[in-house]
């Protein structure tokens, strides 16, 4: 009970920065609203409305998004050593400093966190870079990246696609258009990622297609439970029978429309809310007949449950971080958890950095973008155990070697190295004592130890 009352809460309050635009149509009304609930999922507008208004949605969404953003950036040489940051030349200087600052209204984290939920709630995302019209479109003259409402973006094709070899070729501008207010973008000032579409249609080649759309059963459902609900809250539901207990000379007297309407307006200030009575006086004799089932039987937890696992699921998101987020509650596995939620994001975050970076231009300065969530304290712990593994696997197969029991090349790859092609088949004793200085190996020393 404490969940769903907290979960529409949640729907109520928790929107994004620079999402929450009007919202038009006739279908998945608000709490309370008068239209039928659900949502037939089928365009923008659909999965903006399933994002803003269902909690079973938003909250899986802002999970993963808000984890996202605490993505790092550095930067790395085209081999993918880190460069310091006192190393950084002018180029670096500048996106590292566009990066803290992208826009005249975001941070890093609501930059990035936007551009996640755009590409989860929508199946794409575009982010415009900004620069004077008389400069020439390279990285120095980058003012700005921001992300563009992907709802009312459209792309013009060229009418080419199987010979292309470049975007350009493919895309011939994009179209934003909202209202009165429309606006044009060259191609290659938009970066788009999307999530993957196999549905060949006027957009598919170049439109990704939203998670959500595979979601209209559990999102429609949980939303109905969770209405149902508050219903039952608000007015108790129809809760059985009311009749005359009133007799005549000929029997039971039936009730006037004007009993019936004064019987319902007395009904209205009874109740279990605020400045509600709990007792009703009436004036008339009155017979009652219950006909409503146990709220648990109508299992409308259940049913919010399942679907929530359902939407959690294909977001990739641990179903016990929901829970979390809306109850507070701490659990066992919750670290466990967090690193599964990481194993999802980190790959797809290093996709959208090697987007930006072929965006940027960044390899002809020399350097890549590199972003990194090795800050992150439950991955700060799992990187710990891991060193901690390879420290003691290091000892194990350096010991394994220096007694003869495994070849050269196993103990390269213990450390991480290159097999030797030529002396990768031999063991300690098969080597030179060139080849074992090398190594930092004394047989004489080992063997008088």
């Amino acid at each position: 009970m404490g969940i769903l009352n907290e979960l529409r809460i949640k729907a109520a309050n928790t929107l994004v920065r620079g999402i929450s635009v009007p919202i038009t149509g006739n279908s998945f009304m608000g709490f309370g609203g008068q239209s039928k609930p659900w949502n037939n999922l089928i365009d923008n507008a659909d999965y903006l409305k399933a994002f803003e208004q269902n909690p079973c949605v938003n909250a899986p969404v802002n999970i993963y998004a808000e984890a996202s953003a605490n993505i790092r950036f550095s930067l790395e040489d085209l081999e993918g050593n880190e460069i310091k940051p006192s190393e950084y030349n002018e180029q670096g200087k500048r996106v590292i400093e566009l990066l803290k600052n992208p826009n005249p209204l975001q941070i890093t984290s609501e930059w990035w966190k936007q551009n996640v939920i755009f590409q989860i709630v929508f199946g794409n995302a575009q982010m415009y870079k900004s620069f004077p019209s008389a400069f020439e479109n390279k990285l120095e003259a980058i003012t700005s990246l921001t992300n563009i409402w992907s709802q009312y973006m459209t792309p013009v094709g060229t009418g080419l696609f199987f010979d292309a070899t470049k975007q350009s070729d493919i895309i011939k501008k994009w179209i934003f258009s909202f209202g009165t207010l429309k606006k044009e973008f060259e191609a290659e000032t938009i970066l788009h990622t999307n999530d993957t579409s196999i549905n060949l249609s006027d957009d598919g080649v170049v439109l990704g297609a939203s998670k959500l759309k595979s979601l209209k059963e559990p999102i429609n459902n949980s939303y109905k439970a969770l209405l149902a609900r508050g219903e039952l809250i608000e007015s108790r539901g129809a809760q059985g029978i009311i009749s005359s207990a009133a007799k005549d000379a000929t029997g039971s007297a039936p009730m006037s429309p004007h009993d019936k309407k004064e019987i319902q307006e007395d009904f209205k200030d009874y109740g279990i809310q605020k400045e509600q009575y709990q007792y009703i006086i009436s004036k008339q004799p009155l017979l009652f007949t219950r006909t409503v089932l146990p709220i648990k039987d109508l299992q409308l937890f259940e049913e919010v449950a399942i679907s929530q696992q359902h939407i959690s699921t294909t977001l990739r998101v641990p179903n016990d971080l929901v829970i979390l987020y809306i109850t507070g509650a701490k659990y066992e596995n919750q670290k466990e958890s967090m690193r599964q939620l990481y194993d999802a994001i980190i790959p797809a975050s290093e996709e959208k950095v090697n987007a930006l970076n072929v965006f940027l231009g960044t390899e002809q300065y020399g350097f890549r973008i590199k972003g990194s969530y090795s800050h992150v304290p439950v991955l700060q712990q799992d990187i710990k155990e891991r060193s901690e593994v390879n420290r003691n696997n290091a000892i194990a197969f350096s010991k394994a070697f220096r007694d003869g029991t495994i070849k050269y090349n196993q103990y390269l790859a213990s450390l991480n190295q290159p097999a030797d092609p030529i002396d990768g088949d031999k063991k300690i004793w098969d080597l030179d004592d060139k080849q074992l200085q090398v190594l930092g190996i004394n047989i004489q020393q080992d063997n008088g130890n």
